[in-house]
C-alpha cells in the first residue's frame, strides 16, 4: 500500500487541528478542503450537510425500549447469533484496553455492546448504546454510519466526526456481508475516546466481520442441508415440477420438470446465476409474487417446527390451465407451429419430419428443454434420429 493510500485509509491524530480549522471552514461554508482532510471524510461531511444534521449536536438520539431491541434483535438473529462468539472475546479481551465493540444492524441500530467497562461509561454520555441508531444521517460522521454508508472499513478519528460532541471520539467499523451475494447485513465498530486511538483497531474490525461471516457461511450450509432433505421426498416420483427456495427468496435446486416449467411459464429465473424472489424470503414484508407465480403453488419447507424455506410446486396440469388463461405459455404451441416468423425451433429441428403427432411431441418437448440448463438423456435404438435430436437441442439452447 502507498503512502497515500495509507494516508486515505487511516486516520492522522498528528492533523486534528488542522481538519478542526477545516471542518469550521466548512460548516461556514467557504475555501478549498484541507490537504490534511482525507476523501472519504469530506464526503460524509457533504452528505451529513444534505441531510441536515446539526453539527453542534452533543449526542445520539436516546435508545428504543427494551421489548423493540429485543425484538430487532430477533429480526436480526442470525446475525446477532454469529457474532456471538466474537462479542463474547471482545468482553474478556477489550477489559482495560479502553475500547469497546459494538454490533449494529443496517438501520444501524446498535444491538449489543461489550468491552472496556469505563468507556462503556462514558459511551453512555453520548447515547454510544444498544437501541440507540448511529447512522450518518442522525449522528453525523461515525464510522458505523459512515461504513455502512460507503460499504467497506472505514476509520474516523476526533475532529473527523461532524458533530461537536462526537469529536472526543475516534472509531472503526466495517460491513458485515451475507456470503451468499454480498447484501449488508450489519457493521461491527470498535470506539474508545481518542487518545486510545490505534491504528490496529481498523485490522480488528476487519478480522471480527470476517470471522462473523465465516460463521454466517456455516450456518448457511448446515440449513441447504436440512433444506434438501426435507425437500427430497418430493424430488421425484411424479410429474410436477419442483423448485426448492431458501428462507432468503433464492432458488438453490430444481428437478427437470421444474425447469421446463420455468421456461413454460417466461419465469425470468436462471438457476446457473439465479436471482432471489423477495416475496419468498421469510423475513420479508408482504410483496407482490412475480406474475407468472401462483400462490397455491407454495408449500413451506419445515423441518422440526422451523419453516427453512419453500417448496414451488408446479402441476403439470396448472401449466394447462395457464395456458388456457392465455399466459405466456406461447413457448408450448398447441398445434406445432410458432406464431410469427420460423423460429428457433423449427430451424434448429428442421431435419426431423414431424407429421407423427409422437414424433412432434418429442420435437416440442426437445425445443423446451434446450432452453433450460437440465441434462437432457436421448435413449433409443439404433437409426431411430437420437443424433438428429442431440444436434437440435445444441443448436436450439442460448448456452452453448
Amino acid at each position: 500500500m502507498t503512502h497515500n493510500a495509507k494516508r486515505q485509509v487511516f486516520a492522522d491524530p498528528g492533523n486534528d487541528a488542522a481538519i478542526m480549522t477545516a471542518w469550521e471552514r466548512f460548516l461556514a461554508g467557504g475555501g478549498q478542503p484541507s490537504d490534511a482532510l482525507r476523501g472519504i471524510v469530506e464526503g460524509s461531511w457533504q452528505r451529513c450537510r444534505a441531510h441536515h444534521v446539526d453539527p453542534e449536536k452533543r449526542s445520539g438520539p436516546s435508545p428504543v425500549c427494551n421489548s423493540k431491541l429485543e425484538s430487532l434483535k430477533g429480526q436480526h438473529r442470525e446475525l446477532f447469533e454469529a457474532a456471538a462468539p466474537i462479542m463474547a472475546c471482545a468482553r474478556d479481551f477489550l477489559a482495560e484496553t479502553g475500547a469497546i465493540m459494538a454490533l449494529a444492524d443496517t438501520n444501524p441500530t446498535i444491538l449489543t455492546m461489550e468491552g472496556d467497562s469505563r468507556t462503556l461509561g462514558f459511551a453512555e454520555d453520548i447515547h454510544l448504546l444498544p437501541g440507540v441508531v448511529w447512522s450518518e444521517g442522525i449522528c453525523g460522521t461515525n464510522a458505523i454510519g459512515t461504513a455502512l454508508a460507503v460499504g467497506h472499513a472505514v476509520q474516523i478519528h476526533s475532529a473527523e466526526h461532524y458533530c461537536a460532541g462526537i469529536k472526543r471520539w475516534t472509531c472503526s467499523a466495517n460491513v458485515i456481508r451475507h456470503p451468499h451475494d454480498g447484501e449488508i447485513l450489519g457493521v461491527i465498530d470498535v470506539s474508545g475516546l481518542s487518545e486510545s486511538y490505534n491504528r490496529q483497531s481498523m485490522a480488528l474490525v476487519v478480522t471480527a466481520a470476517s470471522r462473523i461471516e465465516s460463521r454466517l457461511t456455516i450456518r448457511e450450509m448446515e440449513r441447504r442441508y436440512q433444506l434438501l432433505e426435507v425437500a427430497l421426498p418430493r424430488w421425484s416420483g411424479g410429474t410436477d415440477g419442483v423448485v426448492l427456495f431458501d428462507h432468503r427468496g433464492y432458488p438453490i435446486k430444481a428437478n427437470e420438470n421444474g425447469q421446463a416449467a420455468l421456461v413454460a411459464l417466461g419465469a425470468d429465473l436462471d438457476l446457473a446465476a439465479p436471482r432471489r424472489i423477495p416475496a419468498l424470503a421469510l423475513d420479508s414484508e408482504r410483496q407482490a409474487y412475480p406474475p407468472w407465480l401462483r400462490p397455491e403453488w407454495l408449500v413451506p419447507a419445515v423441518r422440526h417446527g422451523e419453516r427453512l424455506g419453500t417448496l414451488l410446486i408446479i402441476p403439470m396440469p396448472g401449466l394447462g390451465r395457464a395456458r388456457a388463461r392465455g399466459t405466456e405459455l406461447s413457448r408450448f404451441p398447441a398445434n406445432g407451429e410458432e406464431n410469427g416468423p420460423p423460429s428457433a425451433m423449427s430451424a434448429s429441428f428442421a431435419r426431423i419430419i414431424t407429421g407423427h403427432g409422437g414424433l412432434l411431441e418429442a420435437v416440442r418437448k426437445a425445443s423446451h428443454l434446450a432452453r433450460s440448463r437440465v441434462p437432457v438423456l436421448l435413449l433409443g435404438e439404433t437409426g431411430t434420429g437420437k443424433e438428429e435430436f442431440a444436434q437440435g437441442i445444441h443448436q436450439a439452447s442460448p448456452f452453448r
